[in-house]
């Protein structure tokens, strides 16, 4: 029963969110699972570019210490200058997002990271010497 003087508000009832309503029909439901697969590729994908990342700057040094083992040496000067680089692309994005929309937006923006996930690859390897990881 609402409070004196206040009536009943059905429409805010009557569109309040329950998570039983993603799943209700089955278009729905479809959209919900691949929103939820796109949502953990790419949260897998972005962990994955972080680890990529690290593997990338860091240095092995035998400690010569006769116990066999090595050092771990990174370069966080660039460690730093690739991570804050991710606040310029992302006011990039909302520049972008703006002026072209948001498919176009995507599709570019996919694609470039696509590549030069690739390529980040490519150098790691490569930067490695002989290809093995």
């Amino acid at each position: 029963m609402p409070p004196a003087g206040r009536t009943r508000d059905s429409s805010a009832e009557d569109h309040a969110f329950r998570p039983g309503l993603l799943f209700s029909t089955p278009a729905l439901r479809r959209t919900t699972c691949l929103l939820f697969i796109v949502w953990a590729g790419f949260g897998s994908g972005y962990y994955g570019v972080i680890l990529l990342i690290t593997k990338i700057f860091e240095k092995k040094s035998d400690s010569g210490g006769g116990g066999g083992g090595a050092t771990c040496h990174f370069d966080y000067g660039s460690i730093f200058v690739s991570s804050t680089s991710e606040l310029v692309g992302l006011a990039w994005a909302t520049l972008t997002l703006d002026r072209c929309g948001r498919r176009r937006t995507q599709y570019g923006f996919y694609t470039a990271c696509g590549a030069f996930t690739l390529l980040l690859g490519v150098a790691a390897r490569a930067s490695r010497g002989n290809g093995d990881t």
